[in-house]
């Protein structure tokens, strides 16, 4: 059980969110990251520019520091929840 876990939301851009569950059934999202993917391969040189190096960069100092493995497992385990089920 992680206290800190990275959440990733991809389409045509990617955002990269620190997810933490502090309290009982209450997360806390911090977005830190967005980036814009290419539509195409001839638009991915624009992609790979020092902006974006910089965000996968801290994208990685983030999950280094932060997701690391819960010292009271019991008590993260006390506070997760299921997720809604919808029923379509």
């Amino acid at each position: 059980m992680c206290i800190h876990f990275l959440t990733v939301n991809i389409g045509f851009a990617v955002t990269f969110y620190l997810t933490s569950l502090d309290h009982d059934r209450f997360y806390t999202i911090y977005e830190f990251g967005h980036l814009d993917i290419s539509f195409s391969l001839a638009q991915l040189p624009v992609f790979i520019n020092l902006k974006n190096l910089n965000i996968l960069l801290l994208v990685c100092h983030v999950f280094w520091k932060f997701c690391k493995k819960s010292q009271m497992p019991d008590i993260i385990q006390q506070r997760r929840r299921l997720s809604v089920q919808l029923l379509i």
